[in-house]
């Protein structure tokens, strides 16, 4: 069976992912054991956490909405996701600005044009 073409849209968000991710991970550090009492060690390679799902487009590419954590932390909060809102509204309300965002930014996605835009100025 034939694989399916990737539509231009999802290569765009395929290269901010990947660029996004690369940013993120250059911090070079778990951003999370800042913040965070629960999880004490750091375990594993470094990932690129979302604040709110990376399904919703709004937020997904936003800076404020990815933190760098190691694996261990990224993986208890997945799991956690209440702990992981408290935690992260301790931070000045942040995971609710960010819903808002999410849910209430006109509309749901991005067109392919506005992706190309964001790639441009992501890059920089």
């Amino acid at each position: 069976m034939k694989r399916r073409k990737k539509s231009e849209r999802q290569k765009l968000e395929t290269k901010l992912d990947a660029l996004v991710r690369d940013k993120v991970r250059a911090r070079g550090y778990c951003q999370i054991k800042k913040i965070d009492k629960k999880v004490k060690a750091c375990k594993g390679f470094l990932q690129t956490a979302h604040i709110i799902s990376r399904s919703y487009d709004r937020t997904r590419w936003l800076w404020q909405n990815v933190l760098c954590g190691c694996s261990s932390h990224h993986f208890y909060y997945t799991h956690h996701p209440d702990e992981w809102r408290q935690l992260i509204n301790e931070q000045g309300g942040l995971y609710d600005k960010l819903w808002e965002i999410a849910w209430n930014e006109g509309k749901p996605s991005y067109e392919v044009y506005e992706l190309e835009e964001l790639f441009n100025k992501l890059k920089e």
